[in-house]
């Protein structure tokens, strides 16, 4: 299928920005989801998906991560990868770089699960799908492995003598 990354680019507009005078946390979900959309969609399992056969995608966990504010006008891009998949589940991940310099700002490690709308219980992907998925967990599996994968949230404290 497709051996690198799926990339969105994003300039940051100014109804994005909060009182602190930079890229609102709320927003990153939406700028996120955009590039997620983007690999769903190859995948199969996107808005076709939805409206024809009443399937969707839910999401069973997030963790964004802040590492540089963002600020109004800055053009970031959002590079996603498929970093594990299983016959309804899908785990991506996602960076967001400042466009200019490759600076490294976010990131957002994402749990998805395949579901009928109908029935609201998850559900198997199709076989055409699941070969899809098979194919780019494969081809994705030659990119660098995030170091951050599997975050959690603590307090980091230094180590008692």
């Amino acid at each position: 299928m497709q051996d690198d990354y799926f990339v969105v680019d994003i300039e940051i507009l100014p109804e994005w920005i909060d009182d602190n005078g930079h890229f609102h946390d709320a927003c990153y979900t939406d700028v996120f989801s955009s590039c997620f959309g983007e690999l769903l969609e190859g995948l199969g399992v996107g808005r076709e998906l939805h409206e024809h056969q009443g399937l969707g995608m839910f999401s069973l966990q997030s963790n964004i991560t802040y590492f540089r504010e963002v600020l109004e006008g800055e053009v970031v891009r959002v590079q996603a990868q498929l970093v594990d998949a299983d016959t309804k589940k899908l785990h991506l991940y996602a960076g967001l770089y400042r466009k200019t310099s490759g600076e490294l700002c976010a990131t957002n490690e994402r749990l998805l699960i395949h579901v009928d709308l109908a029935s609201r219980k998850s559900r198997a992907f199709a076989p055409p799908i699941q070969q899809r998925v098979d194919a780019l967990l494969a081809s994705h599996r030659s990119l660098p492995r995030p170091q951050s994968i599997g975050a959690t949230i603590k307090i980091a404290r230094p180590a008692r003598a």
